[in-house]
């Protein structure tokens, strides 16, 4: 019987000893700098400059510059060093508490960097054991540390600006989303050349307001992980397209024979690539595009129960994506040479063997030869206006 309740007590000893071990190095929020959104740039000094926006809690409810002390939301600071790691480490001797990278959102990079390569810094982020591979990506025009430093005033807390912008994205079909992990994927692959969004910080005018605002604007365009180029707006539409990364956005057009600028609302969207080979061993790409939208605003009078008219708004709308889509190729295959469109892969799909002991090897050769076929579907279902436009003198 004690043996027995020896053994017992050696148990339950054991247990408490084993949970007390566990959480001895435990951390205390209190005690961590919240790192909400990281930059990388060319340092000043040495090669690589790191700035990091952290998140002061005590600071958000009362918002900056109110009484009583209180200051702004966040803290920005930066480091540099001869490496990203070295940057990383330096950056510590700049807080009195250990940056937390848990929770960050967004990495920033200047264009300069970018120019000369990301995958020595997205590396070494993806084997923190704190960061994530879903983290956004995006490039700066200019410094990346300079994004972190804006406060709009529209958000109480500037560090949800990059989430913000990601959740928004796909709402307006501007640009496309990236991630550390597909950047890495898509760099390191024969298939797919990555992308990024771009982000610009517009300095405030006197009559405007004291804070700099931030705009998403254009796509960046890479050739393995090194920045070659840039879309603009309607480029980076026309990409999206291709890669059928459509899902809202506003289409406005001059309606054929007429003066009058329809909007379209783009409801649905869906397109394929596919890759052949003619007759002639000639390589081609069909890409199919086929989208669905409601009528939402009108310059003049558009009478969508009149077959010819709608024909002719679905006719234009299609041109119009067509137009787009012309305008990414020219830019991305011929000038840029860079295949974001992921042609490449289209090829390994339909002819994988031919991929493999031929065409991967020649690609960046004849990528930018490939002939293009683009065929668009475009349907107009509905008005979403209120009141339709009627001819003069008609009924009210």
């Amino acid at each position: 019987m004690h043996r027995f309740m020896a053994a017992c007590l050696l148990i339950i000893m054991l247990v408490i000893s084993a949970g007390l071990s566990g959480c001895w190095d435990l951390e205390e929020i209190e005690d961590l700098a919240l790192v909400a959104n990281v930059a990388f740039d060319l340092g000043e000094f040495k090669k690589y400059r790191m700035t990091v926006q952290i998140v002061l809690p005590e600071n958000l409810g009362a918002g900056a510059g109110a009484e009583g002390g209180v200051g702004p939301p966040i803290f920005v600071t930066f480091a540099e060093g001869q490496t990203a790691f070295e940057a990383i480490q330096k950056l510590q001797e700049h807080l009195p508490k250990r940056a937390f990278f848990g929770n960050t959102t967004a990495v920033m990079v200047g264009e300069d960097l970018a120019r000369e390569g990301l995958l020595p810094i997205l590396n070494l982020l993806e084997k923190d054991n704190e960061f994530r591979r879903n983290k956004d990506l995006f490039l700066s025009l200019g410094q990346g540390g300079e994004i972190l430093e804006a406060q709009p005033e529209i958000l109480a807390n500037p560090g949800k600006l990059p989430i913000g912008f990601a959740r928004v994205l796909p709402r307006i079909s501007t640009t496309v989303p990236q991630t550390i992990g597909d950047f890495i994927s898509q760099s390191t692959s024969a298939t797919i050349e990555p992308v990024m969004p771009v982000v610009k910080r517009i300095e405030a005018e006197p009559e405007v307001g004291d804070n700099p605002e931030v705009r998403v604007a254009k796509t960046a365009v890479f050739k393995r992980d090194k920045l070659i180029g840039t879309l603009d707006e309607k480029e980076s539409r026309g990409l999206l397209w291709v890669l059928g990364k459509i899902q809202k956005g506003v289409i406005s057009f001059t309606a054929a024979n007429s003066s009058e600028v329809v909007s379209i609302e783009v409801t649905r969207a869906h397109s394929a690539v596919n890759a052949k080979i003619n007759d002639t061993g000639e390589l081609v790409i069909n890409i199919f595009v086929r989208m669905e939208g409601n009528l939402a605003d009108q310059t003049g009078m558009v009478n969508l129960s009149d077959f010819e008219v709608r024909r002719s708004i679905e006719a234009s709308l299609a041109e119009t994506i067509k137009d787009e889509i012309r305008s990414a190729l020219n830019k991305a295959q011929k000038e840029l040479k860079s295949d974001v469109f992921g042609f490449g892969g289209a090829f390994f799909r339909a002819y994988p063997r031919l991929w493999r002991d031929t065409l991967e090897k020649r690609w960046d050769e004849l990528y930018p030869f490939i002939s293009v076929n683009i065929d668009v579907k475009a349907y107009v279902r509905r008005s979403n206006l209120t009141l339709e436009a009627t001819e003069p003198g008609g009924g009210s």
